[in-house]
């Protein structure tokens, strides 16, 4: 895991890219203003290769819902990939 400077130094070029990505497709009364970075302590991490877009998305899922990631491991990352189909399947097979 880098260390908090490392991260900031490694995240400095997004922080400025994206602001001026939304400036250009996003309407005016947004801001293009540098985003902040912040670094959450305790959020699980994902170790096994091939999980991280399935672990991305229940975390995005986590945080949107406002809910906690202790359930959120390696071990149970496996039956989130096959719900995820599951449910991607049922929303596109009326289609």
């Amino acid at each position: 895991v880098p260390s908090n400077t490392d991260l900031l130094e490694e995240c400095r070029p997004f922080t400025k890219m994206i602001p001026l990505l939304l400036k250009e497709m996003v309407p005016e009364r947004k801001s293009s203003q540098q985003f902040r970075i912040s670094r959450l302590k305790n959020v699980p991490q994902n170790e096994e290769p091939g999980d991280c877009g399935v672990s991305a998305l229940k975390y995005i899922e986590c945080k949107a819902i406002g809910c906690g990631f202790e359930g959120l491991s390696d071990q149970c990352i496996p039956a989130m990939r096959i719900k995820l189909a599951a449910e991607i399947y049922d929303e596109v097979s009326g289609l």
